[in-house]
């Protein structure tokens, strides 16, 4: 190319000719590419290779790419043993068929759970910022020598949240009879009165839910609606992943308490009462739809022999 250029002198016009005349098999190069190599002989330190910029990771990435691959991250779950594995796909083969009978079943359905918060949590930093000239060392006392927390019941139904109620102390038998005895009749006294005479009521297995006494009472006042370990229709141990308030309701409330974290157990019920308020019914339905997805995705998931060939022989 060199030679090429020092022929034509230094014609630019008359060195593609001639390129192309003498070197008729290669890819003609174009008007800068010769100036820019002429211009590397004529500069100092230029007729080098130049570091090559492009790191061993981008070129990876750029290949996967034009290949179509995706990156996906890693989804976590509740870690199942023994007959977990069969007792979710025997929920969920019953889930679907009521859902199947009756397409506004989900939505009869008061889904329960009990959440603990507690001074400790994790608070969001990326949401507060202090602007100024100056940085003003700005600092949030974190009172982690001392902790405490604060339990809460709540109950997701349809488009409302049912509660939430604040346990004095540790969930018991004798706690959990007061909830469903005294306050759930108070929380549900809003609900009209054909959707509580339809409600299905749906429990976990905590053990304070078990317990003799607590069977007796939900079958005698929902029969043979209510899902729980101790019911007719068993719920799956170890299944967060099956209802709206694991998978969505406690998390949307820890994300909007904790971005404040209350000094007190008073301001902490507080910050729970606001965060409930606040969220729109409208969302709290679309939030109780993946409900019927989870539980086909989870059938579905298990019904492959490739998947759990062991517990499913």
């Amino acid at each position: 190319m060199v030679f090429v250029y020092g022929k034509c002198r230094q014609i630019v016009r008359d060195v593609i000719r001639l390129y192309v005349e003498r070197f008729p098999e290669r890819v003609t190069p174009s008007r800068s590419a010769f100036t820019n190599v002429i211009k590397s002989f004529q500069e100092p330190a230029r007729v080098d290779n130049k570091i090559r910029r492009r790191s061993k990771a981008a070129s990876i990435l750029r290949i996967l790419h034009l290949n179509k691959f995706h990156a996906f991250h890693v989804s976590l779950h509740q870690a199942l043993h023994g007959n977990d594995f069969q007792n979710r796909v025997n929920f969920c083969e019953w889930g679907l068929q009521k859902f199947q009978s009756d397409e506004m079943f989900l939505t009869k359905v008061l889904f329960t759970d009990e959440a603990t918060f507690t001074n400790c949590g994790q608070v969001n930093r990326h949401n507060m910022h202090y602007w100024s000239i100056e940085n003003p060392r700005w600092l949030r006392e974190m009172d982690k020598q001392r902790p405490w927390s604060v339990n809460v019941w709540c109950g997701v139904l349809n488009g409302e949240i049912i509660g939430p109620y604040f346990i004095d102390g540790t969930l018991n038998t004798s706690r959990y009879k007061h909830i469903l005895t005294k306050i759930l009749r108070h929380l549900l006294k809003n609900i009209p009165l054909h959707i509580r005479q339809t409600m299905w009521f749906q429990q976990d297995g905590c053990p304070a839910h078990s317990a003799w006494i607590i069977t007796q009472f939900l079958n005698v006042t929902f029969g043979d609606r209510w899902i729980g370990c101790a019911g007719n229709h068993k719920w799956p141990a170890r299944s967060p992943d099956l209802t709206p308030l694991n998978f969505y309701l406690w998390g949307k409330l820890k994300q909007q308490v904790y971005n404040k974290i209350p000094t007190t157990k008073e301001d902490m019920k507080e910050a729970i009462r606001r965060a409930c308020a606040a969220i729109n019914p409208t969302e709290i339905q679309h939030a109780v739809l993946p409900v019927k997805i989870n539980k086909s995705t989870a059938l579905d998931h298990f019904l492959k022999v490739n998947y759990f060939p062991s517990q499913l022989a």
